[in-house]
C-alpha cells in the first residue's frame, strides 16, 4: 500500500476560504469528540474551491488508472456530482446507497458494471479512522473479489487504522492536517456542557 499526499497551498487555501470548518464541541461519525468539524462538502457553494477539488479528484483518478470513481454518500458524493462536472472525469461515477453508518449497497445495474472492472477509486471527503471508506471497499470486494481499490480523500483529519488500510492498494490525501479528537470518555469538553451532536 502506498500513500500519496497531494496537498499544496492551492488546495488547502481554496478549501479553507470555502468556510469548511466549524468550531465547537461535536461528535464525529466515528463517535470521537472534537472541537473542530470539517464539512468539505461546503466547497459546492464556492465555485473556485469546487473547481480545485474536482480537478484534483479527476487528476488523481486518472493517475491511478481508475476505471470508475466511487464517491461515499453524502458529502463526497455531493462534491463529486456537483454541477454535472462529473461528466468531465472521463470515467463513470457509481454511488453506493447508504444503508446505515457502516453498510452500503450498490444498485443491481451498477453491480454488474463493477463486476467487470479491474481498478476503482473510492472518494471520501473527510477521513478520521477510515471506517466508512473501508465499508464501501468491503461491498466492492463482495461484488468483485479481484478489484483493485484505491482511496482518495479530501481531508485526512485523523489516522487511518491499519485494519481499514488493508482494503486499499493506495491512499491519496488532498489535505493531511490532523485535528485533535478524543474518545468520549477522554473528551475534556464533554463535562463542560458545551456539546453538539
Amino acid at each position: 500500500m502506498s500513500i500519496r499526499p497531494l496537498e499544496g497551498p492551492r488546495i488547502y487555501d481554496a478549501v479553507k476560504q470555502a468556510g469548511v470548518m466549524d468550531r465547537g464541541h461535536t461528535v464525529l461519525n466515528s463517535g470521537r469528540h472534537t472541537m473542530i468539524k470539517v464539512h468539505l462538502d461546503r466547497v459546492v457553494d464556492n465555485p473556485t474551491a469546487l473547481e480545485v477539488v474536482q480537478t484534483a479528484l479527476r487528476d488523481s483518478a486518472k493517475q491511478l488508472g481508475a476505471q470508475a470513481i466511487i464517491p461515499v454518500p453524502k458529502g463526497a458524493e455531493k462534491i463529486a456530482m456537483a454541477g454535472r462536472r462529473w461528466l468531465r472525469y472521463g470515467r463513470p461515477v457509481y454511488s453506493p446507497m447508504k444503508l446505515d453508518s457502516r453498510s452500503f449497497e450498490f444498485p443491481e445495474p451498477e453491480q454488474e458494471r463493477i463486476a467487470k472492472l479491474g481498478r476503482v477509486a473510492i472518494f471520501e471527503d473527510v477521513v478520521t479512522t477510515g471506517a466508512t471508506p473501508a465499508a464501501v471497499a468491503r461491498e466492492l470486494l463482495k461484488i468483485n473479489p479481484d478489484i483493485e481499490v484505491h482511496l482518495i480523500d479530501g481531508w485526512l483529519r485523523g489516522s487511518i487504522m491499519p485494519a481499514f488500510e488493508e482494503y486499499f492498494t493506495s491512499i491519496t490525501h488532498f489535505i493531511e492536517r490532523p485535528i485533535e479528537d478524543w474518545l468520549p470518555e477522554d473528551c475534556p469538553y464533554h463535562e463542560a456542557g458545551d456539546f453538539k451532536r
